[in-house]
């Protein structure tokens, strides 16, 4: 084998908990597909009753309900991004086939989340110098963690430098018109003599059936003039590296598929249980008789110790199984995303809320954290191979509110503003950090709405008038009122 193909061994050690994270997030067919890997096999089982027994029921897919719910609260504000135009009109399609640089950050924090490291190589638009006129000199292409399979750091000058990197690719072959059968082939990325260079390995077979290699060497260009550094970037959970970590959803993955491999046997049980079988004995039974079951039938036998009757499930057996089932759930909520579970504490303190939440909060805080940082290295090579200077700086959202204000506080907070002891400006910050109202609008905005819509309020603390205008969504103080329980029913 073509040294080329060797595995990092960092890579070695996480590739089969990339694949159980994968067939997780994708779902139940996925999960199904690999069978015995996931759902052990019953003794004596034979192969179509396995299919029937790992089909009786469907996988819960929780992991990817906590992601999504993740993303979300990661992505309901816009980035925080200052960059000169020029910059902001390439970032449309940052990727050339159409993806904009915003798609790239959600990818980014996705990726990390689910499997601990994502990648990305800033590359040439063409293999030569950028002509005049092109939208871009350069494009941004994703890599998932399983296509890096190797890589190297070695000090240049004190400083922990990138090397060189292996990425696994899949490159059309076109057979005839109407047939493809894609080929995997090898990008190398390395430093050789201090300047940048790639490295493209194909391999096929001879006429013996011997594997051949070929490689193009490709020289990227910036203004002219080659590289001296790698423009290629990893993210993981906690920094700006190629050596992957754990994923942060490796154990909810683990817990997940227990939980189906569980599931199943409930299903299977009940499927049984519930399921009438009848029975009989000291029946004697005549040559080609039989007994019907159903209301209209009737039987009379002359043995008196004959007996018919219905098999019937007793015992706790399943419930047990039902048990550990929400046990399992519980503790993929406690892992996960804490706006996913079902709390029991109704009373529970803002404190205490906020508190539950800062392990989940440091998680995401420092994928977004790290991300950041990356995706403005890119979009500072991106802006110099463009030719364009300025100050750049790309902020993804970390200012996310899991605990909502609520409605006691609301009030209490409307009233001491109709009362006079806070302002109008401090009423409008805490609306607006509480996210009652939209980040978007400004103070002079909220104090023109709230003069023209509904000027009593700011007299003494009576609900509004009852108004002419249907739209209550156009009222925010209408919809402020109805939030704390003072608006018209």
């Amino acid at each position: 084998m073509s040294a080329v193909k060797n595995q990092n061994p960092l890579y070695s050690d996480v590739i089969s908990d990339n694949q159980l994270i994968r067939d997780t997030i994708s779902g139940d067919k996925s999960i199904k597909a690999r069978g015995t890997t996931y759902v052990p096999k019953l003794d004596s089982q034979s192969p179509e009753d396995y299919e029937t027994y790992l089909n009786r029921t469907v996988f819960s897919n929780y992991i990817s309900r906590t992601k999504e719910g993740l993303l979300g609260l990661a992505f309901a504000k816009k980035p925080i991004t200052d960059m000169p135009p020029a910059l902001e009109e390439l970032l449309v399609d940052a990727t050339g086939s159409g993806e904009s640089f915003y798609d790239l950050s959600k990818e980014a924090v996705s990726e990390v989340l689910s499997m601990g490291r994502m990648c990305y190589l800033e590359d040439a638009a063409s293999n030569t110098e950028a002509v005049e006129g092109f939208s871009a000199a350069s494009f941004t292409s994703s890599y998932k963690t399983e296509s890096v399979i190797n890589w190297r750091y070695r000090s240049v000058g004190g400083v922990n430098t990138l090397v060189m990197v292996v990425l696994e690719e899949s490159e059309d072959k076109w057979i005839d018109e109407f047939t493809n059968d894609p080929v995997t082939i090898y990008r190398v990325l390395r430093l050789v003599d201090g300047k940048y260079e790639q490295n493209i390995y194909r391999f096929d077979k001879d006429e013996k059936g011997n594997e051949t290699e070929s490689i193009e060497v490709i020289i990227p260009l910036m203004n002219g003039s080659a590289l001296t550094k790698i423009p290629f970037f990893g993210i993981t959970p906690k920094k700006a590296t190629l050596n992957p970590e754990k994923s942060p959803f490796y154990d909810i993955a683990k817990l997940n598929v227990s939980h189906f491999a569980l599931d199943v046997d409930l299903a299977v049980g009940l499927h049984f249980a519930a399921l009438p079988t009848p029975y009989g004995s000291g029946i004697q039974m005549q040559e080609g008789e039989r007994i019907g079951v159903g209301s209209t039938f009737f039987h009379v036998f002359d043995h008196p110790d004959a007996k018919l009757d219905f098999l019937e499930f007793s015992g706790a057996g399943l419930q047990s199984i039902v048990d550990k089932l929400e046990e399992k759930k519980q503790t993929i909520s406690v892992l996960g995303s804490r706006m996913l579970e079902n709390s029991t504490k109704a009373k529970e303190s803002f404190e205490a809320q906020s508190s539950r939440s800062n392990n989940e909060r440091a998680i995401l805080v420092s994928i977004l954290d790290t991300a950041s940082d990356v995706l403005e290295q890119i979009l500072e090579v991106k802006a110099e191979w463009a030719g364009i200077s300025g100050d750049i700086s790309y902020s993804l959202n970390t200012d996310f509110n899991l605990v909502n204000m609520d409605s006691q506080t609301l009030k209490a907070l409307t009233e001491s503003w109709l009362s006079g002891a806070i302002s109008q400006n401090v009423l409008f910050n805490n609306l607006q950090n509480g996210e009652i109202i939209d980040e978007s609008m400004t103070y002079e905005e909220f104090k023109t709405q709230i003069e023209e819509e509904t000027p009593q309020m700011s007299v003494s603390p009576i609900a509004p008038k009852p108004s002419n205008n249907t739209d209550s969504d156009a009222s925010t103080l209408k919809n402020i009122a109805n939030y704390i329980g003072l608006g018209s029913k």
